[in-house]
């Protein structure tokens, strides 16, 4: 490593990550994407960088939960329709993040793995892959801080992985534990809303939903919670968080839970 790459990473170490491998000769192309099946028919005409790895079901490639040092399990996400696996608390932050994000449109936990060579032949599964709302596409690895970073070979491993999704067009994103929310307000209402998520949602509440998007105007928290569920504001606002994580309605959760809240439609 160069003694610049040395100085970057004491300054910010996931900036020199995401530098560390980069050859800005490689436009990034989302046309550098091949079928394996593909591949096998043109393999004398393509130089083959790395393999993405994805299920079946574009489910999560990693399903074994428990036995490990770390806190592991399963997630049910409505958002998405399937089940979510974490391996750490942070990881589960970051889901729950995504599932209650009006600005997330689909999210997937441990959705692909890569395989490359670099020094020896590497493997790197992603934590959480985000679909953001003006589609683009994140694959993003969860840490406590930058200490979790320390070891050389794992940060040549993840320089790796940035550049693959840099050529391929995708944001490669290191995010630590402290970063996923911006507040505990914010955490607090996200673990709210995600606790609500599978609340029932009438067709006659979608309906007046459609009713009132096509006047335009938003409303805020207090009235619309009433008008969800007359006469029951804890049933309001549940129909309300559930409205939220299906995209429905949008809702700032950085901001306190009052009444006064702007609710505006999707």
């Amino acid at each position: 490593m160069t003694d610049a790459y040395e100085e970057l990473a004491e300054i910010d170490v996931r900036a020199a990550i995401n530098l560390m491998l980069r050859n800005p000769s490689y436009e990034p192309s989302a046309g550098r994407l091949r079928a394996e099946t593909l591949l096998r028919k043109h393999n004398s005409l393509v130089n083959t960088m790395a393999r993405i790895v994805v299920a079946n079901d574009n489910g999560s490639l990693r399903t074994v939960s428990g036995g490990t040092h770390h806190a592991s399990g399963w997630y049910p996400s409505v958002k998405v329709g399937r089940t979510q696996h974490y391996e750490s608390l942070h990881q589960l932050a970051l889901i729950e993040r995504c599932e209650t994000d009006p600005n997330v449109v689909h999210y997937q936990s441990e959705a692909r793995r890569f395989e490359f060579i670099l020094r020896r032949k590497e493997r790197y599964t992603s934590d959480v892959d985000i679909l953001d709302a003006d589609g683009r596409l994140a694959v993003v690895e969860v840490k406590g801080d930058d200490a979790d970073l320390r070891d050389p070979e794992y940060r040549l491993k993840l320089a790796g992985v940035a550049e693959i999704c840099r050529r391929v067009g995708h944001e490669f994103r290191i995010t630590f534990g402290s970063e996923i929310f911006e507040n505990s307000r914010h955490r607090f209402n996200v673990r709210l809303a995600s606790s609500m998520r599978r609340t029932a949602i009438s067709s006659s509440q979608k309906r007046l939903v459609e009713s009132l998007r096509s006047k335009g105007d938003d409303m805020q928290l207090g009235e619309f919670a009433e008008l969800m569920a007359p006469g029951n504001f804890v049933q309001g606002r549940a129909i309300t968080f559930a409205m939220l994580v299906r995209r429905i309605v949008s809702l700032d959760l950085t901001q306190p839970l009052i009444d006064e809240m702007p609710v505006s439609f999707i």
